[in-house]
């Protein structure tokens, strides 16, 4: 699974959040999924599962995220609406 849950290994964005939303599941390696994502793509913490994780979970990885400053990438939603 993990393979094929890599970001740059889907075409299309909702395709690659269906699969993080699917990747997410399986609680024993959610950290592991979780900052595979983050370190390839700030911007994955737009998604729900991955921020309720960080926010429910693991507070300590939310400190780079506590900033003013834009987080860019692949998942950031301002173009898509």
């Amino acid at each position: 699974m993990e393979a094929c849950v890599a970001l740059g290994g889907f075409n299309s964005k909702e395709i690659r959040r269906r699969a993080i939303n699917t990747m997410m599941r399986p609680r024993p390696k959610r950290d592991q999924y979780v900052k595979m994502l983050l370190d390839q793509d700030k911007s994955a913490i737009t998604i729900s599962p991955i921020f309720e994780h960080l926010h429910k979970k693991r507070q300590d990885m939310l400190d780079p995220y506590l900033t003013s400053q834009l987080i860019d990438g692949d998942f950031y939603m301002q173009n898509d609406k």
